[in-house]
């Protein structure tokens, strides 16, 4: 359900042909599809983490309260499947202000303001921590983010890049750090929203002491669409080379294969049977009905 999400996604900001680029690099990358096997709440996550950045790109062009209030209850969504869903507030507040200054309503940026501030201290005050699980008050779950933030930080992001360099290879790797930058070169409304969410999401999850693969599941939504950005870009700048375009479509192409071939494989592993099912198998055939038979497993 993802996978159109995408689309949406890389449609809204960039059109159609990033939002299909996006899409399909999102169908074969094997960090979602083998992830997508296991019943976590990570995939949940993703898949409202996406509709709620898709949301900000409404708000950023369309500042009304119906989206602001949607995009909200969206993010609070997110955050109650997850409390690493929290980091949604963050596009949403810069997707606000964008929508806002670009429309010269002041009064309605004032109020904006003045309620965000008043709904903290109300959190603060009432101790409203319904989703956080383990601190007693926002204000405190902030703080620990950012005392865990600069300790682990280095550790984190090295752990983090070994990581998707692992499930990812380098080619991917890259075209992530190229859009990046490209995003950061233009800088329209679109780059600055996805951004927003981007860049603090990446630290959240490199803060986070006991950090695997699964944590970074939520990030390949938007990365996907700035790569698929890039590709798209390339070729528009490439039009009259068809050397140049070639090179452009092969790359795209090349790294479509590369994850639909460890998809495949992947799913091939997940489908044969493990070794607690074949011991099973073995004793019921050797051993008599009535047996009683102990087993560990580590």
């Amino acid at each position: 359900a993802t996978i159109p999400l995408v689309y949406f996604l890389g449609a809204r900001a960039f059109g159609k042909s990033v939002g299909l680029l996006s899409a399909l690099l999102l169908s074969v990358n094997p960090l979602h599809t083998f992830h997508s096997h296991y019943p976590y709440r990570d995939v949940p996550l993703v898949f409202f983490l996406t509709l709620t950045v898709l949301f900000c790109l409404h708000i950023a062009q369309r500042p009304t309260w119906w989206n602001i209030a949607g995009g909200s209850l969206l993010g609070l969504i997110s955050a109650a499947v997850k409390p690493a869903g929290l980091v949604s507030f963050i596009p949403l507040f810069c997707a606000a202000l964008i929508g806002l200054l670009r429309s010269r309503k002041w009064h309605t940026l004032l109020l904006m303001a003045v309620m965000f501030a008043l709904a903290m201290l109300l959190m603060h005050y009432f101790r409203l921590s319904f989703l956080i699980t383990q601190h007693g008050n926002l204000l405190y779950f902030a703080y620990y983010y950012v005392t865990a933030l600069a300790t682990n930080i280095l550790s984190g992001l090295q752990t983090s890049l070994l990581l998707q360099e692992y499930w990812l290879g380098y080619p991917l790797l890259v075209t992530f750090l190229a859009g990046l930058l490209l995003a950061f070169w233009r800088r329209t409304d679109q780059d600055l929203v996805l951004l927003s969410f981007f860049l603090p999401a990446f630290l959240l999850s490199a803060a986070y002491r006991y950090l695997d693969e699964r944590f970074l599941v939520f990030l390949l939504p938007v990365a996907l669409t700035l790569a698929g950005r890039l590709f798209v870009d390339l070729d528009r700048l490439l039009a009259r080379r068809t050397a140049g375009r070639f090179l452009v479509i092969a790359a795209a192409l090349a790294l479509l294969t590369q994850g639909a071939t460890q998809s495949w494989w992947q799913g091939l592993l997940l489908a044969l049977p493990d070794t607690l099912t074949l011991s099973e198998k073995w004793l019921k055939a050797h051993l008599p009905r009535d047996t009683s038979i102990a087993m560990q497993g580590g």
